[in-house]
């Protein structure tokens, strides 16, 4: 009988110093739009229009600096993997978004820094996929209901992740916002679709051991969402969109709670 290797699954030391890269990034570009809201987006040349939604793509975007740095404390591929693909998502996206941005000619100097960052964080996201692609999977043992859960998290988050990326005017009047910092409210989106992706791609593995950082990502998530609309219907913000979104968010929010303590067994 062959006997596995003792450091099978775990996350390489080198690696483990590359994966610091979207951290320090994601935590900047979730931070900073959170906290700021549009007054963020001024300190690099940006209107600064709709501060709900920069704090929405931060929001989006510091769930992900969590779910990384979780998974290098746990030192397992197999809780890595799934924010890893999120990652690499979000970054591909990002890319494309920052290349339009150029292209059209009137792109703000930070654009170039963000698709740097991007091009940088999708390609170690890619290489480490690539390398850890032949790691042993988990068994699935979540409920039923729970991958309800993530069917209706994914295809929220996809929506919510493609609207923004391919009519970012349109839907920011469409909900009621000026819609003027469009490349704001596609890199939104781009953080959207990782979540949306990384859903489904839960839904598939099934296995708590690899879906609890994904689900702690969409606690953080959904916590700061539903934070942020609090902070934008005390600013007079328009009603409906941002009711619906702090409702939907908080209640996700307990669900995720719930799922968490229960380890899936919902």
């Amino acid at each position: 009988m062959t006997t596995l290797a003792p450091n099978i699954g775990t996350v390489r030391r080198a690696d483990r110093w590359l994966l610091l890269v979207p951290i320090i990034a994601d935590i900047l570009f979730g931070l900073g739009p959170f906290i700021l809201g549009g007054r963020f987006g001024m300190l690099f040349g940006f209107p600064g229009n709709d501060s709900f939604l920069y704090r929405c793509a931060g929001a989006a975007a510091f769930g992900y600096p969590v779910g990384l740095a979780l998974g290098l404390w746990r030192d397992q591929w197999s809780a890595l993997r799934l924010p890893v693909i999120a990652t690499l998502v979000f970054n591909v996206a990002s890319v494309v978004v920052c290349v339009l941005a150029i292209a059209g000619g009137a792109a703000m100097p930070v654009v170039y820094l963000i698709l740097l960052a991007s091009i940088a964080v999708a390609a170690i996201t890619a290489v480490l996929l690539r390398r850890y692609a032949d790691e042993p999977r988990s068994t699935p043992d979540i409920s039923r209901l729970f991958r309800y859960g993530f069917i209706l998290g994914g295809v929220l988050a996809s929506l919510f992740g493609l609207l923004p990326l391919l009519i970012p005017v349109q839907f920011a009047q469409l909900v009621g916002y000026k819609g003027t910092d469009s490349f704001v409210i596609q890199q939104a989106g781009a953080a959207s679709l990782g979540y949306g992706v990384m859903a489904f791609m839960a839904l598939k593995s099934g296995a708590w051991q690899e879906v609890r950082l994904p689900t702690i990502m969409a606690l953080i998530f959904n916590g700061l969402a539903c934070v942020a609309s609090v902070i934008a219907l005390l600013a007079g913000d328009p009603i409906f969109i941002v009711a619906l979104i702090g409702i939907a968010s908080f209640v996700y929010t307990v669900m995720i709670l719930i799922a968490i303590q229960r380890k899936g067994a919902i």
